[in-house]
């Protein structure tokens, strides 16, 4: 992943996917990285991962996880991010 100066690998991959440059970038933000401690992908929760390398390491397990579901990155990574959104509303989790 090529980083601008100024641009994180989240903000990044965003705007990557929205330009339709590529599906198979994933948004880690707070609520996917809660998710994936939630479901065991992680052992703990990560606040940011602004760090590249590491960034790309975590990615590289929500791309293994979403060729289980044989949905996109992009997709999957949305949809994760609706259902924790609104549980976090919701104080569920």
């Amino acid at each position: 992943m090529s980083v601008a100066v100024g641009i994180g690998p989240k903000q990044a991959s965003l705007f990557l996917r929205n330009i339709g440059y590529a599906e198979n970038l994933a948004i880690l933000d707070t609520h996917i990285l809660k998710y994936m401690k939630v479901v065991g992908l992680v052992p703990q929760i990560l606040k940011t991962v602004s760090y590249s390398p590491k960034y790309e390491d975590i990615e590289r397990i929500l791309i293994n996880y979403a060729t289980k579901f044989k949905e996109s990155l992009a997709c999957l990574d949305t949809a994760i991010w609706i259902v924790m959104r609104s549980c976090w509303k919701e104080v569920i989790l």
